[in-house]
């Protein structure tokens, strides 16, 4: 008689916990009944002030646990615990589990919906459209086309403007012997004294061949000879005239001069502009990680484990309750099938239970505290910073081959770079210059 009364107090407790059950919200227990599970009240009469205690899902779920227990001890002790009571209160027990899947549903729906804004790409993409943006790329890159002009500008007026040539004050002479030079092929060694050249240099102008008493030898030496005199000859007469020509340089310095400033002012336009908006899209990374990570991700993380607890509870229950018998017929053979079931209910693993689907992934723990930049927003070496100096100017592969500045010299030496002026206006992130700010950058536009 005490199991019997155990069970119906039980039964009582979970008709009337069914009944009165509350709705639950996303976060917290309304006072209001679950509509689903009110028609169960019908269900029993009776109500036991018990029940008062089980104010949420979860207390509710661990008295329908309790109970299963309960049957499924009863059972594996050989009693029998039936009767429409204990019928009833499975039949309520298995509706609240589908009907709390779902809201569980419905729930986990609605936070997975709140995180989207707080995935890496999202807040990325986010921040680009209001900062990197293709409008404001797209003017990153007329303004490095912009520079690319002025490089190229004052790059060519440098390199004519030295000893020999003199910019805009060299002679005719020179003129004459600077064009026949570098665009004339009868002045390419290579091309019109090919026969030095085979074998391999300096071929039949060689030591063997100029020494040689084979008359073979000597005659191919002496026809290329004659090759090297035709190359030859114009090409000195040419070179002695701008030699001997005593015209002074008297402007291109003061030209290449404005055309270094120039360039140098749009470098640093564009350094600014980058500057302004990389820096906005660095902030803004910033602050909506931080809003992720301590205000929306925190508790949508509490309401997803509840979840999935809750779900793990509900389905060894439903485990549970599907390996008890319907009837009391059957064989030893069932039984022993039975019991090895309900044992692995009680075992996770065994249990074939995944509830891996429950967890939000809100923010990736590993994200990037410093935000990835695309072409746009890399480490640029701005005038006049030691690298970029040694790219632009000093460098004989990158740049102009010349020297470093020097007031005292500055003056009589065509091989030396102008004073340079910096970008004292720009100082946020992106305006420190730094060893490693040259690398990765490509020859024809170090800008980028």
């Amino acid at each position: 008689m005490a199991i019997r009364a155990h069970f119906l107090f039980l039964v009582g407790y979970i008709v009337q916990c069914a009944g009165n059950q509350c709705s639950d919200s996303t976060g917290t227990c309304s006072s209001l009944p679950r509509a689903s599970l009110m028609q169960t009240k019908s269900m029993k009469k009776q109500a036991l002030s018990a029940v008062e205690a089980a104010s949420t899902r979860t207390q509710t779920l661990a008295g329908y646990k309790e109970y299963v227990n309960s049957l499924v001890e009863t059972y594996t002790q050989g009693r029998k615990a039936d009767g429409s009571d204990i019928s009833q209160a499975i039949d309520t027990i298995l509706s609240y589990i589908d009907s709390m899947y779902a809201d569980l549903l419905t729930w986990h729906n609605s936070d997975v919906e709140e995180t989207a804004h707080c995935a890496i790409q999202e807040v990325i993409n986010t921040c680009e459209a209001t900062h990197l943006n293709s409008t404001v790329k797209q003017q990153f890159e007329t303004d490095y086309q912009e520079v690319d002009l002025k490089r190229q500008d004052h790059r060519l007026c440098r390199e004519n403007c030295n000893a020999e040539t003199c910019g805009g004050d060299v002679s005719p002479s020179c003129l004459d012997y600077h064009s026949y030079r570098k665009t004339n092929n009868l002045a390419l060694y290579t091309a019109q004294v090919a026969c030095a050249n085979n074998p391999d240099p300096p071929g039949k102008l060689g030591d063997s061949y100029i020494s040689t008493d084979d008359q073979t030898k000597l005659g191919e030496m002496e026809r290329c000879l004659q090759d090297a005199k035709v190359w030859l000859d114009p090409l000195y007469e040419k070179y002695s005239n701008c030699d001997d020509d005593t015209t002074t340089c008297t402007s291109c310095k003061p030209d290449c001069d404005g055309k270094q400033e120039a360039f140098e002012n749009a470098h640093c336009q564009v350094d600014l502009q980058r500057d302004i908006h990389c820096s906005g899209f660095d902030a803004c990374y910033s602050a909506k990680t931080t809003s992720c990570s301590s205000t929306t991700c925190p508790p949508i993380e509490i309401r997803s484990n509840a979840r999935r607890a809750d779900n793990e509870t509900g389905e060894l229950i439903r485990c549970l309750l599907k390996w008890l018998p319907s009837n009391a017929t059957e064989t030893e053979k069932d039984r022993d099938t039975r019991y090895a079931e309900l044992a692995n209910c009680n075992v996770k693993g065994n249990a074939k239970l995944d509830s891996s689907f429950w967890n939000i992934d809100c923010l990736d723990e590993n994200h990037p505290t410093t935000p990835p930049h695309d072409h746009a927003c890399g480490d640029v070496a701005q005038p006049c910073a030691d690298p970029f100096l040694e790219f632009e100017y000093e460098s004989s592969v990158t740049g102009l081959g010349l020297e470093k500045y020097d007031a005292g010299q500055y003056a009589s030496n065509y091989n030396m770079i102008n004073q340079c002026k910096d970008c004292g206006i720009i100082t946020g992130v992106y305006s420190t210059a730094n060893e490693g700010a040259v690398n990765g950058r490509s020859e024809s536009n170090p800008t980028r």
